[in-house]
């Protein structure tokens, strides 16, 4: 397992960004061409999904996770598939 603070992640992965916020593409609430787009980055290995651990902490993993789900994101570059990561995600504004 590779462990990441968020900085370090947003610096290796590059997240994509709406404004000055990360750019959320959560399955349920993306457009049509946002869903393309979601779909595209799967088979890429570009999506993360941030979650609520059991001890109540916000983690990104990478890949597309259902349980505790809250936000999902899309990075420019892909994450190696072969790795399981964790971000500890203490202080972002989302």
């Amino acid at each position: 397992m590779i462990k990441l603070q968020v900085e370090e992640w947003d610096d290796e992965f590059i997240p994509i960004m709406e404004g000055e916020s990360y750019k959320d593409f959560h399955p349920k609430i993306v457009n049509h061409n946002e869903k393309i787009i979601l779909e595209k980055a799967l088979l890429e290995n570009r999506v993360w999904t941030l979650v609520e651990n059991d001890d109540n902490d916000l983690v990104l993993l990478n890949g597309l996770h259902l349980v505790n789900r809250i936000d999902v994101y899309i990075t420019q570059k892909p994450y190696n598939k072969n790795e399981i990561y964790e971000v500890y995600w203490d202080s972002v504004d989302i």
